[in-house]
């Protein structure tokens, strides 16, 4: 192979370097949105410590985004709620 065929080949298929640093994160993902929400201190504390102390349980920790996450959809997904499983009619 000559030395132009090789650098045509290299300038065709970029190698890319590893990335460094840390991963995406929730922030650069296009499907996911901050919110705010007003909560008591005491409550906010409460559920820090739950989710800690779950974590130190479990050897791995849940967010505090995963867990209103998870309760949201739990919400959704409740009896009469827009999201609800429709039951099928009998017949």
């Amino acid at each position: 192979m000559s030395s132009k065929n090789r650098k045509r080949q290299a300038a065709a298929a970029p190698v890319e370097a590893p990335r460094r640093g840390r991963p995406a994160g929730k922030r650069s993902d296009p499907d996911i949105v901050q919110v705010t929400a007003y909560i008591p201190r005491r409550l906010h504390l409460a559920v820090k410590r739950a989710l800690l102390d779950e974590g130190a349980k479990r050897g791995e920790r849940r967010e505090f985004s995963t867990l209103i996450e998870e309760r949201l959809v739990l919400w959704l997904r409740g009896p009469g709620a827009p999201l609800a499983p429709r039951r099928k009619p009998k017949g």
